[in-house]
């Protein structure tokens, strides 16, 4: 075997395999990229739902201080209450005449179901979803009964979900509740009633991290967990509700019992799903942000592929680079060295060494010297006269 042919079996022994370890070095390292990329933007977009949502509620928070504060409502409270809300005198005509000025106005600005403003006993004085004029007045019942009789037994400002299943399909609402007292005794009960359906814009911002991405929140009561905003999956609540206490309700427990963190589980729907799980402290719900893991392993695998082709691009350049330099420090000087002993063979005895070489204390010098040696001896010999009887060579 040519000694050029082992050094092209050494440069690619001592090149492929390291290559081979170095791409194998890359993958593990694309591999846990996209593994944190994925991580990384579903945290992100939870923490941002859960920012919007803050910022969602404190204006909702606002908008009830300030209307429960104003001179509309503090007024109007004591007139119709005396009255029972009734429309017997001109002062309580009045009353409903500026309530109804202002209050639809709110509620249809900020997408309220409902503005319900009722005395100590729960008898709705004023509702803005019936415009109300005084005939109407009923003791509250369903979840605006719930409603009142939470804010009616906390002096604070309440915030409260509950259920309405009064139609065909079971949805959630929001009540922001301010009670009015006289010093611990309560006049009354001022709410604002809330969809939940008003933060899907602000879930379905997920959209962004893929087809099967998914955002929801959900809420513990009593030993269940609910889903209190739209699914993209059409399930039935009574199959919702079973699969929300099992393996496959998962993600939605650990967002409503305050937790924080990241995983493969369960969806509802009994899919593998890469989830992102958080709580927002002043609305007390579970904030969930799941994808599938196919969907969320090709988007990942985008960054694994943009990692790779880097990767392997740079060591294709540097396997280059290594070949040149082998090629110039090893290839070249043994062709040089090659050809002067040709060049010797064929009776160049006065062939110049490689001067580069012949100086160097490497194996490629000392042969250089030898050859060096030997082509001035036959140099020296074939010029020299013979000794009689025999002929130079």
């Amino acid at each position: 075997m040519s000694i050029r042919t082992r050094l092209t079996l050494t440069i690619v022994v001592f090149t492929i395999l390291p290559a081979i370890g170095l791409l194998a070095i890359i993958f593990i390292i694309a591999r846990n990229a996209q593994s944190d990329f994925v991580k990384t933007r579903s945290l992100a977009v939870n923490t941002e739902i859960n920012r919007q949502l803050t910022l969602r509620l404190d204006h909702y928070l606002e908008t009830l201080n300030g209307l429960a504060a104003s001179d509309l409502i503090t007024r109007s409270l004591p007139i119709l209450t005396a009255t029972g809300g009734r429309t017997t005198t001109p002062t309580t005509t009045e009353a409903y005449r500026e309530l109804n000025e202002i209050l639809p106005i709110v509620a249809e600005t900020n997408l309220f179901e409902d503005i319900i403003l009722l005395d100590r006993q729960g008898t709705v004085l004023y509702r803005t979803e019936k415009q109300a004029t005084g005939d109407d007045s009923r003791l509250a019942s369903g979840i605006d009964e719930t409603a009142f009789r939470q804010a009616a037994s906390s002096e604070d400002d309440t915030i409260i979900i509950l259920e309405d299943d009064e139609d065909t399909e079971t949805h959630h609402s929001l009540f922001l509740t301010h009670s009015f007292r006289d010093g611990r005794d309560l006049q009354g009960v001022f709410m604002l009633h809330i969809p939940m359906a008003n933060f899907q814009n602000i879930l379905d911002s997920v959209r962004a991290l893929g087809q099967t991405a998914e955002s929801y929140l959900a809420i513990k009561e009593l030993e269940s967990t609910q889903i209190v905003t739209a699914i993209r999956k059409n399930v039935s609540d009574t199959a919702l509700r079973s699969s929300l206490q099992d393996a496959r309700g998962e993600a939605a427990l650990r967002a409503a019992n305050g937790g924080i963190g990241y995983g493969r589980v369960l969806d509802y729907g009994g899919d593998h799903v890469l989830a992102s799980w958080g709580y927002n402290d002043q609305l007390k719900v579970g904030i969930v942000v799941k994808m599938d893991v196919s969907d969320a392993l090709s988007i990942a695998g985008e960054l694994r592929g943009t990692i790779i082709m880097a990767l392997s691009s740079l060591l294709g350049f540097l396997i280059i680079v290594v070949a040149l330099i082998v090629n110039w420090f090893v290839t070249k000087p043994l062709v040089r060295l090659a050809k002067t002993a040709e060049q010797i063979s064929n009776g160049n005895y006065s062939v110049q060494i490689d001067q580069k070489l012949l100086y160097t204390n490497h194996e490629y010098g000392r042969l250089a010297s030898i050859l060096h040696h030997i082509a001035h001896r036959l140099k020296y010999e074939h010029e020299s006269p013979a000794p009689d009887g025999q002929k130079n060579s």
